[in-house]
């Protein structure tokens, strides 16, 4: 992440940001989804990261995902639950999905109307 708060800070500094609707639009259209890739692979890898054993012996170490799935296997509770079809889908139709492309409507409108006009 330093590497792209450098960089943002880098453009407001060169004075090619101002924090307006459009400069917002345009760096989310531009950037987010390689954002996204890679807080995605940092998730992942932290998922399967080791967590080192600590001198409380309330604090279980081993790797998260597993610590999830077996709970059983460090003593520890498992804090999943059931979830019916109902509540699933009350979810699913109310959960807002990433689009295709990042950014606001009305920013997506202006920006693929310049890009149309290039």
């Amino acid at each position: 992440m330093e590497f792209w708060l450098a960089l943002f800070d880098q453009i407001k500094a060169d004075g090619k940001f101002d924090g307006g609707f459009l400069d917002k639009n345009i760096i989310l259209f531009c950037f987010l989804a390689l954002i996204q890739d890679e807080l995605d692979v940092t998730a992942e890898v932290w998922d399967f990261h080791v967590i080192r054993p600590s001198t409380n012996p309330c604090v279980p170490s081993a790797r998260p995902n597993t610590m999830f799935a077996v709970p059983e296997l460090y003593a520890v509770d498992s804090y999943t639950c059931a979830v019916d079809d109902e509540n699933l889908l009350l979810c699913k139709n109310n959960a807002l999905f990433r689009s295709g492309i990042p950014c606001d409507e009305d920013g997506r409108d202006i920006i693929g109307m310049h890009l149309l006009a290039a």
